[in-house]
């Protein structure tokens, strides 16, 4: 006798790669009066994905990103007497409406998917964050990019047909090397 179970699972709808380019010119160094000229900036920069958030607009899959981005830049100065300036900095850079290229919500319609189940799975982050430093205007040129790939993906409730038990069948496996 089969039977059928309602089983809770995850339906791939959609996946992307996104590029993502976040530019800040003269970014003022306020704390110091004078930077020396030959000094260097270096360092490190964290970003963190804090919300994705899937949509549908104008029959056109879109999402919605915020990153919390921390810099933990050092400025050193020219020997003879160097010296190393630490600037810590913290910002959000939100990304909105960013269009999927690759599906069309016609495919959540055709699967009877509602749209309150789409969410956004991170499936992986790169970032590369160039800093350049203008010792004559005491402050950087940045350019941050931000590679993303996500995948939308629904909760969906289906019912699949379970197996009879006296129909099933073992298969010893021997090692034959």
């Amino acid at each position: 006798m089969n039977s059928c179970e309602l089983i809770n699972s995850k339906k791939v709808i959609c996946d992307e790669i996104f590029y993502l380019e976040h530019e800040e010119n003269d970014v003022s160094i306020e704390y110091f009066e004078d930077i020396p000229d030959g000094s260097t900036i270096s360092g490190t920069v964290e970003v963190t994905l804090t919300d994705c958030n899937v949509f549908v607009v104008n029959d056109l899959f879109l999402v919605n990103f915020i990153f919390v981005v921390q810099k933990e830049l050092e400025i050193t100065t020219p020997e003879p007497d160097s010296e190393i300036i630490p600037l810590e900095y913290l910002e959000r850079l939100q990304f909105e409406d960013i269009e999927f290229r690759k599906c069309s919500p016609a495919i959540i319609e055709e699967q009877g998917i509602n749209l309150n189940d789409l969410k956004c799975e991170v499936i992986r982050t790169n970032a590369r964050d160039t800093i350049e430093l203008d010792t004559d205007n005491d402050s950087f040129d940045e350019d941050l990019n931000i590679e993303i790939k996500i995948k939308i993906i629904a909760d969906v409730q289906e019912f699949i047909q379970g197996k009879d038990k006296e129909l099933e069948t073992v298969i010893n496996v021997e090692d034959v090397g």
